[in-house]
């Protein structure tokens, strides 16, 4: 009969394999920063952010469009098969001052 014996390593091994000990040790010696070294990241991030805003506000624009789109032609479609079922013809009225579409 032979007998089988499972060694697992310490919880202390486990997280060490993980680097988790590792930062958790750095944490305790780490040094502060510098004004200028938080200036120049905050420059950083100000640049970064004025030249993703015109991306942003046409992507938003593009979105917008779309979702436009897709609801006129999830409108059209409905009205289509509600005239077919109705054996009527429908009016779809759009207006624009208050951006709304009416079927009648």
């Amino acid at each position: 009969m032979s007998q089988v014996i499972s060694v697992e390593p310490s919880r202390h091994e486990f997280w060490n394999c993980l680097g988790v000990m590792d930062a958790i040790a750095r944490l305790g010696t780490s040094t502060g920063k510098s004004l200028a070294e938080l200036m120049i990241v905050t420059a950083v991030l100000g640049i970064v952010a004025s030249l993703a805003a015109p991306a942003y506000q046409s992507f938003q624009t593009r979105v917008q469009t779309r979702t436009a789109t897709a609801e006129i032609a999830s409108t059209l479609s409905m009205a289509r098969h509600l005239a077919m079922a109705r054996r009527e013809r429908l009016l779809i009225r759009f207006d624009l001052s208050e951006q709304t579409i009416t079927i009648r």
